[in-house]
């Protein structure tokens, strides 16, 4: 009889490396022909392609219309414009690029945070990506000028958040008296430092910087109203008292006109409206 010989260790061993080299193989090559990737990848730079040919063409239209005094340069366009970008780049309600891109001085720009879409849009676009600047790079601005009226991009991600209405580096201590009370106030001394990340941007509330915080230590100047309505995330806004109108039977008791209790109010008026206490909180009107 003849003697069975077996696998030898060394050749066992050399097996499995070539079994992982291929594997690693596979799962790359998988990796790199994602159809599902590769789809949405199309379908973006599609979307991209489609905004900057109806950019152009309303760039085009207007130098034409106006005999060439049109400025494209200072064409700035987002969801809190005036007209809305959406009003212009009419195909992008139906992309998936609506809150992601902005014209800023005539140019297309991706403002979304999404690394793989930003790198897409550089494929096709260049570099129209809006980054934040170095630190090195923030200049602050001066604490002895109002600075109400400006816009503000809170979040530091590009888009414009509101519109400066209180400048607490501005204001002076003091007492405010009349029949009902006093009211004291300081001026804060501590706060956070700003820079202008976005120039000449043209709002609703006229054309001016916008303004972001450095990273610091320091409390908020500025109070900031909001130029958009609330959104859940879902698509729904949500409107303040719509169904309230007339049912608002107990405002002169829940709330006070003194000076000073317009926190008070407020909070009341809050806890009310996620009660529901006036009726629905009518999300979804628009």
């Amino acid at each position: 009889m003849k003697e069975k010989k077996g696998i030898s260790l060394i050749t066992l061993v050399i097996t499995i490396i070539v079994i992982i080299i291929l594997a690693a193989a596979v799962i790359l090559t998988l990796n790199n022909n994602n159809p599902i990737e590769n789809a949405k990848e199309a379908t973006f730079k599609s979307d991209v392609k489609t905004l900057q040919s109806e950019l152009t063409m309303y760039i085009a239209k207007q130098t034409a219309d106006t005999l060439g005094g049109f400025k494209a340069e200072e064409l700035n366009l987002s969801e809190t414009t005036t007209p809305k970008i959406e009003e212009i780049l009419t195909s992008i309600k139906s992309s998936g690029l609506e809150g992601k891109v902005e014209v800023q001085n005539g140019k297309l720009v991706y403002t979304g945070t999404i690394e793989k879409e930003e790198k897409w849009f550089k494929e096709i676009m260049g570099e129209s990506v809006v980054t934040p600047p170095e630190e090195e790079d923030k200049i602050p601005i001066d604490k002895e000028t109002e600075k109400i009226g400006y816009y503000a991009d809170v979040d530091g991600n590009g888009t414009v958040d509101g519109v400066i209405y209180a400048d607490l580096a501005f204001s002076k201590s003091g007492q405010w008296t009349n029949a009902n009370g006093a009211y004291s106030y300081t001026a804060k001394t501590n706060t956070k430092d700003y820079y202008i990340s976005q120039t000449n941007y043209k709002g609703d509330f006229g054309t001016k910087d916008v303004l972001t915080a450095i990273d610091g230590d320091g409390e908020d100047r500025f109070y900031v109203m909001a130029l958009k309505s609330f959104n859940d995330g879902n698509g729904l806004e949500y409107f303040w008292y719509e169904d309230a109108h007339g049912n608002m039977s107990d405002y002169a008791t829940a709330t006070s006109i003194d000076f000073g209790t317009g926190r008070r109010n407020t909070e009341t008026m809050v806890k009310k409206w996620n009660n529901s206490a006036y009726g629905a909180q009518n999300a979804g009107k628009r």
